[in-house]
């Protein structure tokens, strides 16, 4: 879990890097999400202060990896990530649902 030091860092390259627009934390504090006015994905590695700056919105938790010191950190995108990608009107099928039609 990020410290105060490590998420003022987060915020501080944020400002210099993305434009103001809505914006989600992670759960876990370690990424921030912007939904507005384009999709990013901004990390920080809390070992290392490194901050990864990704142009698109993860469509599942997943675990990012800090390209300086090889930190491996959780990542678990609030529903609102998630619902910002999906088309309007398209459901999701969880996969034990799925069949194939033969």
């Amino acid at each position: 879990m990020p410290d105060k030091r490590a998420r003022h860092e987060l915020e501080r390259k944020l400002d210099e890097a993305l434009p103001e627009g809505r914006n989600v934390w992670d759960p876990t504090g370690a990424a921030l999400y912007q939904l507005e006015p384009s999709w990013a994905t901004a990390v920080i590695c809390y070992r290392c202060l490194y901050v990864g700056l990704m142009p698109t919105l993860p469509a599942r938790p997943l675990v990012w990896t800090c390209s300086q010191c090889g930190l491996a950190i959780k990542l678990d995108p609030p529903g609102e990530v998630l619902e910002a990608q999906r088309p309007a009107g398209s459901l999701i099928v969880p996969t034990a649902q799925r069949r194939r039609l033969s």
